[in-house]
């Protein structure tokens, strides 16, 4: 496989893409191949998920061919340019006690306590606090000669809620905090997640009408917190096999056949998800920024490894489609 030059791999000059959509639109599919595509384009590359709990189960260490959950808090190594790691708040918060508290073992037992626990899970901005903690360490890491030892981080985002949050987090935080370790990081990770430099947010979507509605929503809610999009994938579009010709005489017969007959409900879905991709790409062109929409096809009936390697044959020669 000859690296092809393209809009997809523009996307890897940054140093974080954090991939957002509605649950269920196949995020961690494209979070996998987009990751396989950037090592595989040279890049040194940490794929992440992020859990409550280190050891549930990862889908996207699954996908990318390792096994179905981390044994350690430390990323696994799938090849020389690819790692899978997990971003956990309660791993963030640990590591902000050890570099805070004298004694490890104090920031050890200090964890342990369900009181302390519950007050990190409750207070709004401190779960957020703890990923972003955890994913610093990432980003910092060097080699021996100085280089970073992940180019890029292409993180999956369990829902959109996260995306705000991350973008939204920092600034009332640095009222709470306005000095000390905290205000440190808190202005660290915000030279990361408020430039588009730096981070890029991929939003991935379905070209079906509610998910589209929904799609909006989440666009408006990036631009108001001054989060840029990056680019969109509209996942699992079907083939259209007609001509416009050919189309144009399919919406005559089809409104004089009953709705039952074969292939009546293809066409209709046809139809529905190019109206939808339709929408998108107009609703992408009044933007004030100049945002790729990349289609990808549908790959019912593939298990997640087969469907990821399907995905990076697509996005390896994929173009902007209208």
């Amino acid at each position: 496989m000859t690296q092809k030059k393209g809009h997809v791999q523009d996307l890897f000059a940054r140093r974080i893409l954090l991939v957002t959509g509605k649950g269920g639109v196949g995020k961690t599919t494209i979070t996998a191949g987009l990751a396989r595509l950037a090592a595989a384009s040279g890049k040194r590359v940490l794929a992440l998920d992020m859990e409550r709990d280190l050891n549930s189960p990862s889908h996207l260490l699954k996908a990318l061919g390792g096994p179905s959950s981390f044994d350690s808090d430390e990323p696994y190594e799938l090849t020389a340019t690819l790692s899978c790691g997990r971003l956990s708040a309660k791993a963030g918060h640990q590591i902000f006690l050890e570099d805070n508290i004298p004694f490890k073992w104090l920031a050890t037992a200090a964890m342990r306590s369900k009181y302390l626990q519950r007050f990190l899970g409750a207070v709004p901005g401190f779960q957020e606090m703890g990923i972003m903690y955890r994913m610093l360490p990432f980003l910092r890491q060097q080699e021996p000669n100085g280089d970073f030892t992940y180019d890029l981080l292409v993180t999956d985002l369990p829902a959109t809620g996260h995306a705000l949050a991350l973008t939204s987090m920092p600034e009332p935080m640095l009222h709470v905090f306005d000095g000390g370790p905290m205000a440190k990081a808190i202005r660290e990770a915000q030279s990361y997640f408020n430039n588009p430099e730096q981070t890029g947010f991929v939003v991935v979507t379905l070209p079906e009408p509610l998910v589209v509605s929904e799609t909006f929503e989440l666009l408006s809610a990036l631009e108001r917190n001054n989060a840029e999009l990056s680019a969109m994938f509209v996942n699992n579009l079907p083939e259209n096999p007609w001509s416009e010709e050919e189309r144009e005489a399919l919406q005559k017969i089809v409104v004089e056949v009953p709705p039952n007959l074969g292939g009546i409900w293809s066409y209709h879905h046809v139809e529905r998800t190019q109206k939808a991709r339709k929408m998108l790409s107009e609703h992408l062109a009044k933007r004030a920024s100049s945002t790729p929409m990349f289609c990808l096809k549908d790959h019912e009936g593939l298990t997640p490894k087969q469907r990821v390697a399907a995905v990076l044959e697509e996005l390896w020669d994929c173009t902007p489609c209208d």
